[in-house]
């Protein structure tokens, strides 16, 4: 493990340790007690957000990157733990660890909405515009299917939409201009085959 980690102790030792002054060393890796917390809470937070991403190409069926995320998350969680458990009357120590899982919790979400990956289908049901609302998704390149519904207060269109995860913004927007008053839901799936491809 040190031979792996020594590019990123060599970049602390020159560049970060020197601004923390004559610490004391704590014997995990070497480096000195003030810099303990930081490493923790960098090795935690970005351990949680690959194991984040990991889980939701696992649930996509990505095999292999499922593999190599899950390879690289379990490495930097021991690394974490291994720098917890070699100072345990450090509270920083405990308290870096707990703040790098949060942390990485935030950033593994944030980051796999910005990938977007995969495709969504919209549900939307519209008391009056149903068909109007169909034809504006279908306008914009989207597939589209329409079945009737009996709501509460008599018939309603249904709109079903298939639509790459990072146009969900975009189908919203055209929905919405249509009709204001829309019950819009989305569920991400997993395209088996067969029909309209985005």
């Amino acid at each position: 493990m040190q031979a792996i980690l020594s590019p990123i102790l060599n970049l602390l030792h020159a560049v970060i340790l020197p601004h923390l002054g004559e610490a004391q060393t704590t014997g995990w890796l070497g480096l000195p007690a003030a810099a303990v917390p930081w490493v923790i809470f960098g090795l935690r937070a970005v351990d949680q957000t690959i194991s984040t991403i990991r889980t939701l190409v696992t649930v996509q069926g990505e095999r292999r990157l499922a593999w190599i995320l899950g390879f690289l998350q379990s490495f930097l969680f021991i690394s974490a733990v291994a720098g917890v458990l070699q100072s345990l009357t450090q509270p920083a120590n405990l308290v870096a660890y707990a703040a790098g899982y949060a942390a990485g919790q935030v950033l593994g979400i944030t980051l796999e909405n910005r990938m977007a990956r995969g495709h969504s289908v919209l549900r939307i049901i519209s008391a009056t515009k149903g068909q109007a609302v169909g034809d504006a998704l279908r306008l914009q390149g989207w597939g589209v299917t329409e079945l009737p519904g009996q709501g509460l207060e008599g018939t309603v269109g249904v709109v079903l939409c298939t639509v790459p995860r990072k146009t969900i913004p975009a189908a919203k927007s055209t929905i919405l201009g249509i009709d204001a008053s829309a019950f819009i839901t989305v569920q991400h799936v997993f395209l088996l085959g067969g029909g309209w491809r985005p």
